[in-house]
């Protein structure tokens, strides 16, 4: 791991050498009963507040524009981690090829820490050979070319610093690998990160304009910050990364149900499972009918492979529980805010019942 490190340091430093600490060396060494490693560097007294967006921005295009892969290729020379997770980072003539790669790595490593789930392994599947060509390809199509440039690998705010006394910019920390260069600003969409904040991504595209296709950008950012996310996961156990995603919930549905009282709808785009979504972020169902019997609050509360009982978590509605009519409404409301993947949800309000149930 640190062998990786000081490798990533020095390549940095060779490039742009005002950019981190100088690294020394790496090596392993005995205390005790121990066996433990080293990384020397120069000691730096280090302000850990995040510098300028500007001055940080014009240090990476600096490190950016200067580097040249030794192969021409992406890649790197040995074996680099992001935290404590080795990178698939062998040398690849092709960025399409190589970012497949490097994220199919990262999801095996979730999937060891965390365990199987068939539905992310298949929707994983589909990415890594239907979206990865897609949008990576695209740029390597028409007769465009993407350039290997060094990037830093973890770039968050907890790797960035400035040197106390001269405010100079420094980045420690490195997990580096020659990528596209807009790989460098996949985690800064993570919204658990300070440098999530929108000023810093805009002062990078000032200096680094978007590549063609340009109106695909956004897109290809996302599909970077899932490496980021994902890696993210495997280092923990049920984090909201591996349960959320960043964009618009789906709009609230409005249908007419009848006979057997079943309906599914289906909102395009996502996906959801039973541990998917936290509590507070379960689609709420409003229950539109009239009958006999005392009043009811019927609240949505689970959602999986297996229905769940109308009875825990937020409550949505009073509602009666028997004698439903053929023809009543559902309005179903999504406050999903933050989810992953298209999902399907079916509603069972036979008389005196009612169950949520949500799947693939």
């Amino acid at each position: 791991m640190l062998e990786g490190e000081y490798c990533s340091m020095f390549e940095i430093y060779k490039s742009t050498p005002s950019l981190v600490p100088h690294p020394y060396g790496c090596g392993q060494f005995r205390y005790g009963n121990d066996d433990l490693s080293f990384l020397l560097t120069d000691f730096i007294d280090m302000d850990t507040r995040l510098p300028d967006p500007v001055k940080l921005s014009e240090c990476i295009t600096t490190l950016q524009q200067q580097s040249q892969s030794p192969t021409g290729e992406f890649g790197f020379f040995t074996t680099t981690c992001h935290g404590k997770i080795p990178q698939q980072v062998s040398w690849d003539s092709s960025w399409t090829s190589f970012y497949a790669k490097l994220l199919q790595g990262a999801l095996q490593q979730d999937l060891e820490h965390n365990g199987s789930w068939p539905h992310y392994e298949k929707v994983a599947s589909r990415t890594l050979l239907k979206v990865v060509p897609r949008l990576l390809g695209a740029l390597e199509s028409d007769g465009r070319s993407v350039k290997p440039v060094l990037t830093h690998g973890d770039l968050w705010e907890g790797n960035i610093a400035m040197e106390k006394g001269t405010g100079k910019t420094l980045l420690i920390d490195a997990a580096a690998y020659y990528a596209h260069h807009e790989m460098e600003i996949g985690m800064w969409r993570c919204q658990r990160h300070a440098i999530h904040d929108p000023k810093f991504r805009d002062a990078y595209l000032d200096q680094m304009p978007k590549d063609e296709p340009k109106d695909e950008w956004d897109d290809r950012n996302r599909l970077y910050c899932v490496k980021m996310n994902v890696i993210h996961s495997a280092h923990h156990d049920h984090v909201e990364e591996r349960k959320t995603y960043d964009g618009p919930p789906p709009s609230p549905k409005t249908v007419q149900i009848s006979g057997k009282m079943n309906v599914q709808l289906t909102f395009s785009g996502q996906s959801v499972r039973r541990h998917v979504l936290p509590r507070r972020q379960i689609c709420a169902v409003h229950s539109k009918y009239t009958g006999t019997g005392g009043p009811e609050r019927m609240a949505a509360a689970g959602c999986g492979r297996s229905q769940v009982p109308l009875n825990h978590g937020v409550v949505v509605d009073e509602c009666t529980r028997s004698a439903v009519p053929t023809g009543a409404y559902l309005l179903l409301q999504s406050d999903l805010g933050k989810m992953w993947l298209a999902y399907s949800i079916v509603v069972d309000l036979s008389p005196g019942q009612g169950f949520f149930e949500m799947s693939l």
